[in-house]
Protein backbone atom coordinates (compact mmCIF):
# COMPACT_ATOMS: atom_id res chain seq x y z
CA UNK A 1 0.00 0.00 0.00
CA UNK A 2 2.83 2.41 0.83
CA UNK A 3 4.37 1.80 -2.57
CA UNK A 4 1.08 2.62 -4.31
CA UNK A 5 0.64 5.77 -2.24
CA UNK A 6 4.20 6.85 -3.08
CA UNK A 7 3.60 6.18 -6.78
CA UNK A 8 0.37 8.19 -6.71
CA UNK A 9 2.10 11.06 -4.89
CA UNK A 10 4.92 11.32 -7.42
CA UNK A 11 2.55 11.09 -10.39
CA UNK A 12 0.39 13.87 -8.91
CA UNK A 13 3.35 16.14 -8.23
CA UNK A 14 4.82 15.47 -11.66
CA UNK A 15 1.47 16.23 -13.29
CA UNK A 16 1.20 19.51 -11.35
CA UNK A 17 4.72 20.46 -12.42
CA UNK A 18 3.92 19.71 -16.07
CA UNK A 19 0.77 21.81 -15.93
CA UNK A 20 2.88 24.76 -14.81
CA UNK A 21 5.02 24.49 -17.96
CA UNK A 22 4.24 25.50 -21.53
CA UNK A 23 3.99 23.32 -24.62
CA UNK A 24 7.49 22.49 -25.82
CA UNK A 25 9.18 23.19 -22.47
CA UNK A 26 11.74 20.60 -21.48
CA UNK A 27 10.98 18.43 -18.46
CA UNK A 28 13.82 17.89 -15.96
CA UNK A 29 15.72 14.62 -16.26
CA UNK A 30 14.56 11.66 -14.20
CA UNK A 31 17.63 12.09 -11.99
CA UNK A 32 16.63 15.68 -11.23
CA UNK A 33 13.04 14.55 -10.63
CA UNK A 34 14.25 11.91 -8.17
CA UNK A 35 15.90 14.65 -6.12
CA UNK A 36 13.00 17.04 -6.51
CA UNK A 37 10.35 14.51 -5.38
CA UNK A 38 12.60 12.51 -3.00
CA UNK A 39 11.61 9.35 -4.84
CA UNK A 40 13.28 6.23 -6.22
CA UNK A 41 14.33 5.90 -9.84
CA UNK A 42 11.72 3.20 -10.44
CA UNK A 43 8.90 5.36 -9.10
CA UNK A 44 9.91 8.37 -11.20
CA UNK A 45 10.31 6.32 -14.37
CA UNK A 46 6.87 4.80 -13.87
CA UNK A 47 5.37 8.26 -13.38
CA UNK A 48 7.03 9.49 -16.58
CA UNK A 49 5.73 6.43 -18.40
CA UNK A 50 2.18 7.11 -17.22
CA UNK A 51 2.29 10.73 -18.37
CA UNK A 52 3.75 9.65 -21.70
CA UNK A 53 0.83 7.24 -22.17
CA UNK A 54 -1.58 10.06 -21.40
CA UNK A 55 0.17 12.22 -24.06
CA UNK A 56 0.97 14.91 -21.47
CA UNK A 57 4.69 14.61 -22.18
CA UNK A 58 6.60 13.32 -25.15
CA UNK A 59 10.05 11.71 -25.21
CA UNK A 60 12.48 12.53 -28.00
CA UNK A 61 15.34 10.08 -28.25
CA UNK A 62 18.70 11.72 -27.75
CA UNK A 63 17.10 15.02 -26.78
CA UNK A 64 14.95 14.64 -23.67
CA UNK A 65 11.36 14.84 -22.47
CA UNK A 66 9.07 17.75 -23.37
CA UNK A 67 5.56 18.99 -22.67
CA UNK A 68 3.43 17.58 -25.48
CA UNK A 69 1.14 19.70 -27.66
CA UNK A 70 -2.56 19.23 -27.10
CA UNK A 71 -4.54 17.46 -29.79
CA UNK A 72 -5.77 20.84 -31.02
CA UNK A 73 -2.27 22.35 -31.22
CA UNK A 74 -0.46 19.42 -32.80
CA UNK A 75 -0.61 19.02 -36.60
CA UNK A 76 -2.27 15.76 -37.69
CA UNK A 77 0.77 14.62 -39.67
CA UNK A 78 2.97 15.02 -36.57
CA UNK A 79 0.56 12.96 -34.48
CA UNK A 80 0.52 10.20 -37.09
CA UNK A 81 4.30 10.25 -37.51
CA UNK A 82 4.87 10.06 -33.76
CA UNK A 83 2.37 7.22 -33.44
CA UNK A 84 4.09 5.23 -36.18
CA UNK A 85 7.40 5.24 -34.23
CA UNK A 86 5.75 3.87 -31.07
CA UNK A 87 5.09 0.20 -30.42
CA UNK A 88 2.60 -0.86 -27.78
CA UNK A 89 3.49 -3.96 -25.78
CA UNK A 90 0.45 -5.81 -24.45
CA UNK A 91 0.70 -8.71 -21.99
CA UNK A 92 -1.04 -9.89 -18.89
CA UNK A 93 -0.06 -7.89 -15.82
CA UNK A 94 1.59 -10.96 -14.22
CA UNK A 95 3.61 -11.78 -17.35
CA UNK A 96 7.37 -11.85 -16.82
CA UNK A 97 7.75 -9.36 -19.69
CA UNK A 98 6.59 -6.70 -17.21
CA UNK A 99 8.21 -8.08 -14.06
CA UNK A 100 11.65 -9.01 -15.34
CA UNK A 101 12.15 -8.70 -19.09
CA UNK A 102 11.03 -5.09 -19.46
CA UNK A 103 14.52 -3.55 -19.29
CA UNK A 104 15.78 -6.12 -21.79
CA UNK A 105 13.02 -5.27 -24.27
CA UNK A 106 13.50 -1.53 -23.68
CA UNK A 107 17.25 -1.73 -24.46
CA UNK A 108 16.52 -3.67 -27.63
CA UNK A 109 13.99 -1.10 -28.84
CA UNK A 110 16.23 1.82 -27.91
CA UNK A 111 18.90 0.42 -30.24
CA UNK A 112 16.29 0.49 -33.00
CA UNK A 113 15.24 4.06 -32.07
CA UNK A 114 11.74 2.84 -31.25
CA UNK A 115 9.67 4.04 -28.31
CA UNK A 116 7.70 1.50 -26.28
CA UNK A 117 4.35 1.98 -24.60
CA UNK A 118 3.66 -0.62 -21.91
CA UNK A 119 0.03 -1.72 -21.79
CA UNK A 120 -0.63 -4.41 -19.18
CA UNK A 121 -3.93 -6.29 -19.27
CA UNK A 122 -5.84 -6.74 -16.03
CA UNK A 123 -8.41 -9.55 -15.95
CA UNK A 124 -7.97 -9.94 -19.70
CA UNK A 125 -9.30 -6.45 -20.51
CA UNK A 126 -7.58 -4.16 -22.99
CA UNK A 127 -6.27 -0.96 -21.37
CA UNK A 128 -8.41 2.15 -21.52
CA UNK A 129 -5.47 4.34 -22.58
CA UNK A 130 -4.78 5.34 -26.18
CA UNK A 131 -3.25 2.33 -27.96
CA UNK A 132 -0.59 2.97 -30.63
CA UNK A 133 -1.09 1.93 -34.24
CA UNK A 134 1.59 -0.78 -33.91
CA UNK A 135 1.16 -3.42 -31.23
CA UNK A 136 3.04 -6.51 -30.04
CA UNK A 137 0.85 -8.91 -28.06
CA UNK A 138 2.82 -11.25 -25.79
CA UNK A 139 1.13 -14.61 -25.41
CA UNK A 140 -0.84 -16.71 -27.86
CA UNK A 141 -3.51 -17.03 -25.19
CA UNK A 142 -4.32 -13.36 -25.92
CA UNK A 143 -5.28 -14.10 -29.53
CA UNK A 144 -8.84 -12.86 -28.95
CA UNK A 145 -7.61 -9.45 -27.73
CA UNK A 146 -5.13 -9.28 -30.63
CA UNK A 147 -7.94 -9.95 -33.12
CA UNK A 148 -9.98 -7.13 -31.57
CA UNK A 149 -7.08 -4.73 -32.07
CA UNK A 150 -6.60 -5.80 -35.67
CA UNK A 151 -10.32 -5.35 -36.32
CA UNK A 152 -9.95 -1.79 -34.94
CA UNK A 153 -7.34 -1.04 -37.62
CA UNK A 154 -4.15 -1.68 -35.63
CA UNK A 155 -1.12 -3.47 -37.03
CA UNK A 156 -0.64 -6.40 -34.68
CA UNK A 157 2.02 -9.07 -34.20
CA UNK A 158 1.45 -11.88 -31.72
CA UNK A 159 4.40 -13.60 -30.04
CA UNK A 160 3.75 -17.10 -28.84
CA UNK A 161 3.44 -20.64 -30.08
CA UNK A 162 0.06 -21.95 -31.30
CA UNK A 163 -0.94 -25.42 -30.09
CA UNK A 164 0.58 -28.22 -32.16
CA UNK A 165 -1.18 -28.55 -35.51
CA UNK A 166 -2.80 -25.10 -35.42
CA UNK A 167 -1.92 -22.15 -37.63
CA UNK A 168 -2.16 -18.63 -36.25
CA UNK A 169 -4.84 -16.53 -37.99
CA UNK A 170 -2.80 -13.40 -37.15
CA UNK A 171 0.82 -12.43 -37.88
CA UNK A 172 2.82 -14.39 -35.32
CA UNK A 173 6.43 -14.78 -34.20
CA UNK A 174 6.54 -18.30 -32.91
CA UNK A 175 8.85 -20.90 -31.44
CA UNK A 176 9.28 -24.20 -33.23
CA UNK A 177 7.61 -26.47 -30.62
CA UNK A 178 11.03 -27.91 -29.88
CA UNK A 179 11.74 -25.88 -26.75
CA UNK A 180 9.76 -28.47 -24.81
CA UNK A 181 11.50 -31.29 -26.66
CA UNK A 182 14.90 -30.00 -25.66
CA UNK A 183 13.94 -29.69 -22.00
CA UNK A 184 12.45 -33.19 -21.77
CA UNK A 185 15.30 -34.74 -23.81
CA UNK A 186 17.87 -33.06 -21.56
CA UNK A 187 16.20 -34.31 -18.38
CA UNK A 188 15.52 -37.74 -19.92
CA UNK A 189 19.20 -38.15 -20.81
CA UNK A 190 20.04 -37.31 -17.18
CA UNK A 191 17.82 -40.17 -16.02
CA UNK A 192 14.72 -38.20 -14.92
CA UNK A 193 11.44 -40.05 -15.44
CA UNK A 194 9.13 -38.08 -13.12
CA UNK A 195 8.95 -34.36 -13.95
CA UNK A 196 6.80 -31.63 -12.41
CA UNK A 197 5.89 -28.61 -14.54
CA UNK A 198 4.99 -25.42 -12.65
CA UNK A 199 2.79 -23.42 -15.00
CA UNK A 200 1.38 -19.90 -14.82
CA UNK A 201 -2.32 -19.12 -15.00
CA UNK A 202 -1.48 -16.53 -17.68
CA UNK A 203 -0.70 -19.26 -20.16
CA UNK A 204 2.46 -20.80 -21.57
CA UNK A 205 5.55 -18.70 -22.24
CA UNK A 206 6.62 -17.68 -25.70
CA UNK A 207 8.05 -20.62 -27.64
CA UNK A 208 6.96 -23.50 -25.41
CA UNK A 209 3.64 -25.06 -24.53
CA UNK A 210 3.30 -27.16 -21.42
CA UNK A 211 1.08 -29.34 -23.59
CA UNK A 212 4.17 -29.96 -25.71
CA UNK A 213 6.01 -31.30 -22.66
CA UNK A 214 3.32 -33.90 -22.03
CA UNK A 215 2.95 -34.76 -25.72
CA UNK A 216 6.68 -35.11 -26.35
CA UNK A 217 7.11 -37.33 -23.31
CA UNK A 218 4.84 -39.91 -25.00
CA UNK A 219 7.14 -40.13 -28.05
CA UNK A 220 10.06 -41.48 -26.03
CA UNK A 221 10.83 -45.16 -25.40
CA UNK A 222 7.44 -46.70 -24.47
CA UNK A 223 9.27 -49.14 -22.20
CA UNK A 224 10.95 -46.28 -20.33
CA UNK A 225 8.23 -43.64 -20.19
CA UNK A 226 8.33 -40.16 -18.65
CA UNK A 227 5.61 -38.92 -16.31
CA UNK A 228 4.89 -35.17 -16.59
CA UNK A 229 2.66 -33.61 -13.91
CA UNK A 230 1.32 -30.05 -14.09
CA UNK A 231 1.45 -28.01 -10.87
CA UNK A 232 -0.42 -24.68 -10.72
CA UNK A 233 1.86 -21.75 -10.01
CA UNK A 234 -0.46 -20.60 -7.22
CA UNK A 235 0.10 -23.90 -5.41
CA UNK A 236 3.87 -23.90 -5.83
CA UNK A 237 4.15 -20.35 -4.52
CA UNK A 238 2.56 -21.51 -1.25
CA UNK A 239 5.33 -24.02 -0.59
CA UNK A 240 7.53 -21.48 1.16
CA UNK A 241 5.03 -21.38 4.02
CA UNK A 242 5.14 -25.08 4.84
CA UNK A 243 8.39 -27.03 4.78
CA UNK A 244 6.64 -30.35 5.35
CA UNK A 245 4.31 -29.69 2.42
CA UNK A 246 7.34 -29.32 0.15
CA UNK A 247 8.94 -32.49 1.47
CA UNK A 248 5.71 -34.46 1.13
CA UNK A 249 5.61 -33.52 -2.57
CA UNK A 250 9.21 -34.49 -3.34
CA UNK A 251 10.33 -36.98 -0.68
CA UNK A 252 8.69 -40.28 -1.57
CA UNK A 253 9.49 -43.06 -4.01
CA UNK A 254 8.24 -42.08 -7.45
CA UNK A 255 8.16 -38.34 -6.62
CA UNK A 256 9.33 -35.80 -9.24
CA UNK A 257 13.11 -35.59 -9.54
CA UNK A 258 13.01 -32.54 -11.81
CA UNK A 259 10.96 -29.34 -12.03
CA UNK A 260 10.39 -27.21 -15.13
CA UNK A 261 9.21 -23.69 -14.25
CA UNK A 262 7.35 -21.07 -16.31
CA UNK A 263 10.00 -18.35 -15.85
CA UNK A 264 13.44 -17.84 -14.35
CA UNK A 265 12.24 -15.61 -11.53
CA UNK A 266 9.88 -18.28 -10.18
CA UNK A 267 12.48 -20.99 -10.85
CA UNK A 268 14.97 -19.29 -8.53
CA UNK A 269 12.26 -18.92 -5.89
CA UNK A 270 11.50 -22.64 -6.20
CA UNK A 271 15.21 -23.48 -5.84
CA UNK A 272 15.41 -21.44 -2.65
CA UNK A 273 12.25 -23.10 -1.29
CA UNK A 274 13.58 -26.58 -2.02
CA UNK A 275 16.89 -25.84 -0.31
CA UNK A 276 15.06 -24.31 2.67
CA UNK A 277 13.12 -27.60 2.97
CA UNK A 278 16.36 -29.59 3.00
CA UNK A 279 16.10 -30.73 -0.64
CA UNK A 280 19.33 -30.22 -2.55
CA UNK A 281 19.40 -28.69 -6.06
CA UNK A 282 20.47 -30.44 -8.26
CA UNK A 283 21.48 -33.49 -6.16
CA UNK A 284 17.90 -34.33 -5.13
CA UNK A 285 15.82 -32.31 -7.60
CA UNK A 286 16.87 -30.62 -10.86
CA UNK A 287 15.32 -27.27 -11.81
CA UNK A 288 14.92 -25.76 -15.30
CA UNK A 289 13.63 -22.22 -15.86
CA UNK A 290 12.47 -20.22 -18.86
CA UNK A 291 13.54 -16.85 -20.23
CA UNK A 292 17.35 -16.79 -19.96
CA UNK A 293 17.12 -13.72 -17.77
CA UNK A 294 20.56 -12.48 -16.74
CA UNK A 295 20.24 -13.09 -13.00
CA UNK A 296 19.82 -16.86 -13.52
CA UNK A 297 23.49 -17.14 -14.38
CA UNK A 298 24.43 -15.80 -10.94
CA UNK A 299 22.01 -17.92 -8.90
CA UNK A 300 23.38 -20.69 -6.69
CA UNK A 301 23.43 -23.11 -8.36
CA UNK A 302 23.34 -21.33 -11.71
CA UNK A 303 20.03 -21.92 -13.46
CA UNK A 304 19.51 -24.15 -16.49
CA UNK A 305 16.99 -22.33 -18.68
CA UNK A 306 15.36 -22.02 -22.09
CA UNK A 307 16.42 -18.94 -24.07
CA UNK A 308 13.53 -17.66 -26.26
CA UNK A 309 15.87 -15.05 -27.83
CA UNK A 310 13.60 -12.19 -26.84
CA UNK A 311 15.88 -9.57 -28.42
CA UNK A 312 15.51 -11.25 -31.79
CA UNK A 313 11.76 -11.63 -31.29
CA UNK A 314 11.30 -7.92 -30.58
CA UNK A 315 13.62 -6.87 -33.41
CA UNK A 316 11.61 -8.97 -35.87
CA UNK A 317 8.34 -7.60 -34.48
CA UNK A 318 9.56 -4.01 -34.88
CA UNK A 319 10.77 -4.72 -38.41
CA UNK A 320 7.42 -6.25 -39.33
CA UNK A 321 5.38 -3.43 -37.80
CA UNK A 322 7.43 -0.41 -38.86
CA UNK A 323 8.20 -1.37 -42.43
CA UNK A 324 7.16 1.20 -45.02
CA UNK A 325 5.36 -1.54 -46.91
CA UNK A 326 1.79 -1.17 -45.64
CA UNK A 327 0.65 -4.44 -47.20
CA UNK A 328 -0.38 -7.42 -45.11
CA UNK A 329 2.17 -8.63 -42.58
CA UNK A 330 3.77 -12.08 -43.04
CA UNK A 331 1.70 -14.66 -41.19
CA UNK A 332 4.41 -16.57 -39.33
CA UNK A 333 8.08 -16.15 -38.45
CA UNK A 334 9.95 -18.77 -36.41
CA UNK A 335 12.58 -18.01 -33.77
CA UNK A 336 14.04 -21.24 -32.42
CA UNK A 337 14.49 -21.31 -28.60
CA UNK A 338 17.64 -22.92 -27.22
CA UNK A 339 18.47 -24.72 -23.99
CA UNK A 340 21.17 -23.15 -21.81
CA UNK A 341 22.55 -25.92 -19.57
CA UNK A 342 24.00 -24.81 -16.23
CA UNK A 343 24.40 -26.26 -12.76
CA UNK A 344 20.78 -26.61 -11.60
CA UNK A 345 20.17 -29.75 -13.66
CA UNK A 346 22.14 -32.95 -13.09
CA UNK A 347 21.88 -36.72 -13.34
CA UNK A 348 19.18 -38.23 -11.14
CA UNK A 349 20.27 -40.05 -8.03
CA UNK A 350 18.53 -42.12 -5.36
CA UNK A 351 17.01 -39.92 -2.68
CA UNK A 352 16.53 -40.82 0.97
CA UNK A 353 12.72 -40.94 1.11
CA UNK A 354 11.88 -39.62 4.53
CA UNK A 355 9.50 -36.86 5.46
Amino acid sequence: MRRREEQARVEHELLQMCRSLRVGDKVPTHTELMQRFSASERTVLRALERLTQRRIIIRKHGSGTYIAPTAEDQPLEEIEAANQSVIGVIARFDHSIFRNMGPRVYRCMRRLNVELQWLPLVDGRLPGTLIPHNVVVFGYDLLKQAAMLQAAGKRVVVTGTPPLGQISPLPCITGDHHGADRVISHLYDLGHRNIAVISSSSGPPYGMHWYDLTTFSTTLDPHDSVSVNLVPLSRAMQWHRDRECVRSFFCYEGAPTAVVVCNDDVAITIMSTLQWAGISVPDDVSVVGYGAEGFGEFAHPSLTTVDPHLDEVMSLAAEMLLTNDRTALPMSTVVVPTLVVRQSSAAVRTMAYSV
